[in-house]
């Protein structure tokens, strides 16, 4: 498709230390921040039916009026005391207000090296296809409103239809993404995201729980049905 082909074309080596610094960007005027009520750091354990393997976080900090998220997944399955899976995920966005401006991503999957580099004149692009633009990195709530989000692993389009489902929880909103991906995600009523369940490619059951305190928000736990 051509969208994904425009994505791919933002698909490209970057520095290894392109999640540590900010590229220069045009003046951003004083706009309402996508993380204006949301809660940084944020930390989450990772788990592979039910059993740990991994952390999650997400930073938001400003820097010259833009937002800039970090987000970082490590993970570990063991056999018998020895590794036998390793994932480390390390993602960088810049936005100015609601507008999407940059995003790198690298990816050691298993000993197999992924990096995606979109620019802003890219996203104007897929913007300009899709409407606003969101990513598949979870923290801004706003994804939760989006026909598509830019998957910052593979470096495409996915088509999703979303919607608010009653998981009997109160303080928060769990929502079922479909399509293209198929997860369901939980974010409070501030729109901190509360993590997610999906099902992995290999049949294993994937779910991020978060674990530090977001005042006046259902734990992890209890959003899930755990005691």
């Amino acid at each position: 498709m051509i969208i994904e082909a425009l994505a791919l074309m933002g698909t490209a080596v970057v520095p290894e230390d392109a999640g540590e610094a900010v590229r220069p960007q045009p003046e951003c005027p004083a706009v309402a921040s996508p993380a204006e009520n949301l809660v940084s750091p944020a930390s989450y354990d990772v788990y592979r039916n039910g059993k740990k393997i991994g952390e999650h976080s997400i930073r938001l900090q400003e820097d010259s009026g833009r937002l800039v998220a970090d987000v970082r997944t490590r993970m570990r399955v063991k056999l018998l005391f020895v590794t036998v899976f390793r994932y480390d995920y390390a993602s960088r966005e810049v936005w100015c207000g609601d507008s999407l401006q940059q995003i790198s991503t690298e990816v050691d999957d298993n000993g197999t090296d992924i990096k995606v580099e979109l620019t802003a004149d890219e996203i104007g692009v897929l913007e300009n296809s899709h409407g606003r633009f969101a990513t598949t990195n979870h923290w801004n709530p706003a994804a939760m409103q989006a026909s598509a989000l830019f998957n910052t692993i593979t470096g495409k389009v996915n088509k999703v239809t979303i919607q608010p489902i009653d998981a009997g929880q109160s303080g928060a909103t769990t929502y079922a993404v479909t399509g293209d991906l198929n997860i369901r995600s939980t974010y409070d009523d501030d729109g901190n995201w509360l993590g997610m369940q999906f099902r992995h490619k290999g049949g294993s059951e994937i779910e991020f729980r978060r674990t530090d305190e977001v005042p006046g928000a259902v734990s992890a736990d209890t959003q899930a049905g755990r005691p």
